[in-house]
């Protein structure tokens, strides 16, 4: 019997010690009561206005958390957004970017954008990021309806030369229409943006796989 009750208490106590470690980890980064408010209210937003609500409320230093509690939701948040708000339109498909990075200004040959989260372009495979097959030189489109952001340039790369630090090579093309051929070896589209706060630039990374024409098999 005594054995029985022991036990008891110590399950009793083991569900105590638990939920307290729970609560103290929930409370241990909590979020401001203004960004729970801006969370209540991003569903009722299309798109385009949800970014901009975003954008306003991470570049306002009123919301700034000593913690940091939201950093990196907010920056998935604005990521998610972005991702639909500007595509590639290529053989009859939009196709939404790979990944998305932000940052101030880029960093060094390859380009890179360090922000809240470290720039990826060239880890596609540690990301999940499933690659478009391209058999074909095709005509493109860049599509954007980033409220209030500016596309600076085009280029194209390979996840060999980024890793090697070989510069992307700008696109000569406009926005309104380039060729993509799996003949330039090049297997990622990168576009570059000028935004406005929080981050200065945006960079949206679109990747391919190469696939060898019929009369090269």
């Amino acid at each position: 019997m005594r054995s029985g009750i022991l036990l008891l208490l110590l399950f009793t106590l083991t569900l105590r010690c638990a939920a307290a470690g729970a609560g103290e980890q929930a409370a241990a980064c909590p979020t401001l009561p203004q960004f729970q408010s801006l969370m209540a209210r991003l569903d009722t937003m299309d798109p385009a206005a949800s970014l901009t609500a975003l954008d306003a409320y991470a570049a306002n230093p009123a919301n700034d958390n000593p913690n940091a509690c939201e950093a990196l939701e907010l920056d998935s948040l604005i990521a998610e957004r972005e991702r639909g708000l500007v595509v590639l339109a290529m053989g009859g498909r939009e196709i939404v970017p790979g990944a998305v990075f932000h940052c101030n200004a880029l960093q060094g040959r390859a380009l890179v954008c360090n922000g809240t989260t470290e720039d990826g372009t060239a880890h596609p495979l540690a990301a999940g990021i499933r690659a478009e097959p391209l058999g074909h030189a095709v005509t493109a489109t860049l599509v954007s309806k980033l409220p209030g952001m500016i596309l600076q340039r085009l280029y194209l790369a390979t996840i060999g030369g980024l890793l090697d630090g070989t510069p992307p090579k700008p696109l000569h093309g406009h926005q309104s229409g380039f060729r993509l051929d799996p003949g330039s070896k090049a297997n990622i589209l990168i576009a570059i943006f000028r935004a406005p706060p929080p981050w200065r630039i945006r960079k949206f990374a679109w990747y391919f796989d190469l696939q060898p024409a019929a009369s090269d098999r």
